[in-house]
This record gives structure tokens, C-alpha cells and sequence, in this order.
């Protein structure tokens, strides 16, 4: 039964007929959207603080990730710096031994030649 149908119903049982009863109805319907819209209000009130902190939620977990992944990329930078900074140091321990190691060879024909 629709709530028309309960409408007519109950104005029937208080013997309105006409426009009377149209005015029951009406009005009972009005009402009834009435009470519909403050129960939609009332129900979206109570979501939105839910919906905005999820969104804060969101926001926040975005801001962990970035933040994980800008110290993720400094952590690589500074791990390429010091790998070029071993291997700059090694190749100028390198030359230097190759250095030490061609005077001992000129002195060695030095002495030869002698």
C-alpha cells in the first residue's frame, strides 16, 4: 500500500470526502516529503564528517608516499655519490700505484745501465 493509498485510507475513516479529503492527502503528503528531505539532511550530515576524513586520509597517506619516495631518490643519490667517490678514489690510488711502479722500472734500467 502506498502511502497515498494510506493517506485516503485514514481521511476515509475521519468520513472527509472531497476536497477535504485532496486537502488531507495533500497535506499528509507534503509532510511526508518533508519528513523524507530532513531525514536526507540529517543522514548527509552525518556522513560528511566521515567523508572528509577519509579524504584527510587520503591526503595524508598521498603526502607519506611522497615524501617516502623523495627519500628513496636522496637515499640513491647519495648512494651513486659516495659508489663515485669510492671508484674516483680507487682509480687515483690506481694511478698513483702505476706511478710508483714506473719510477721503480726507470730506476731499475737506471741501475742496469750502470
Amino acid at each position: 500500500m502506498s502511502d497515498i493509498d494510506k493517506y485516503i485510507e485514514q481521511g476515509e475513516r475521519l468520513r472527509l470526502s472531497g476536497e477535504q479529503l485532496q486537502a488531507y492527502v495533500a497535506k499528509h503528503e507534503q509532510e511526508s516529503v518533508e519528513r523524507e528531505e530532513c531525514a536526507q539532511r540529517r543522514d548527509e550530515e552525518r556522513r560528511l564528517p566521515k567523508i572528509k576524513l577519509e579524504m584527510e586520509k587520503e591526503k595524508l597517506a598521498a603526502d607519506i608516499r611522497r615524501e617516502e619516495a623523495e627519500r628513496a631518490a636522496k637515499l640513491e643519490i647519495e648512494k651513486q655519490e659516495r659508489a663515485a667517490n669510492i671508484k674516483r678514489e680507487a682509480d687515483e690510488r690506481d694511478a698513483i700505484l702505476k706511478k710508483e711502479a714506473n719510477v721503480r722500472l726507470e730506476h731499475e734500467h737506471e741501475i742496469e745501465k750502470l
